[in-house]
């Protein structure tokens, strides 16, 4: 219920002065994880430009204590700065030194979402196959390791 009230409170009242700094808040610090997930993706989509937003999602891509937010932010980042030139290194860090250790078998694994994204922008990019390569031997999560491995022979 507080996902939908905050999808139709950013949607409604997107340009009254106490929403983005409502959204900033639950981005940062409800205890929510689904909260934070959809002020995350509030955000992203309407308020791109504004100038804490890109520094409030790399936050949470590399700091917040749960993988799906970690992984939404991510992919946030991915969809509304891919044309930026520091993105591929963010995701090519975050593929390799994101600490996600899957507790349960439905929980997002934020390396794959960065990798996918590298896969999905920069599929021609010098290091993707090196990359892959690396995470086909290397990632310490066997779901990667295997998905890793049939991207690489897709190419």
């Amino acid at each position: 219920m507080r996902v939908t009230a905050i999808e139709q409170l950013a949607k409604a009242y997107k340009d009254h002065g106490d929403t983005l700094a409502l959204l900033q808040q639950w981005a940062r610090s409800d205890t929510d994880w689904q909260v934070r997930v959809t002020a995350i993706e509030q955000l992203a989509k309407g308020y791109k430009d504004h100038r804490d937003t890109l520094a409030l999602l790399q936050e949470s891509a590399r700091c917040d204590t749960d993988s799906d937010v970690r992984s939404t932010a991510i992919q946030q980042l991915a969809q509304g700065w891919k044309d930026q030139p520091w993105l591929f290194e963010f995701l090519w860090d975050g593929t390799l030194h994101e600490p996600f250790e899957g507790k349960e078998d439905w929980d997002d694994n934020p390396r794959q979402v960065a990798l996918n994204a590298i896969l999905e922008y920069y599929p021609n990019h010098s290091e993707t196959r090196s990359l892959l390569q690396d995470r086909a031997k290397h990632d310490p999560d066997p779901e990667l390791q295997k998905f890793a491995k049939e991207e690489l022979a897709k190419l």
